[in-house]
């Protein structure tokens, strides 16, 4: 295992409840078991998102999207806003269909 270092972290009340019943359920051993987890699988999630896809890991890097942004719109580049709400809503759509296919087939 790698080398531990302790932090201290803030957590609402409601959090801090259920880390404790994460705890004395048995499902982990300890809070920083369950705190590890959640982080790994919030990890996990950067792989969500498709090779290259932009994402801004710095201040830096979300000024320069955002006006590169502002310059593709401003040169035109862009699409109206029906035509991608129309195409996330098929996408949408086609999943919770391919969803609902698969809960009937069981």
């Amino acid at each position: 295992m790698a080398k531990v270092r302790k932090i201290s972290i803030s957590l609402p009340k409601d959090m801090l409840d259920d880390i404790r019943y994460a705890v004395d359920s048995g499902r982990y051993a300890t809070a920083s078991e369950v705190v590890r987890e959640a982080v790994r699988e919030w990890k996990g999630q950067e792989g969500a998102f498709p090779p290259n896809y932009p994402i801004a890991r710095t201040k830096k890097d979300l000024v320069r999207m955002i006006k590169e942004g502002i310059a593709s719109a401003d040169r035109g580049d862009v699409k109206p806003a029906d035509e991608v709400f129309a195409r996330l809503e098929a996408k949408i759509a086609s999943k919770t269909a391919a969803k609902t296919r698969g809960k009937h087939r069981r």
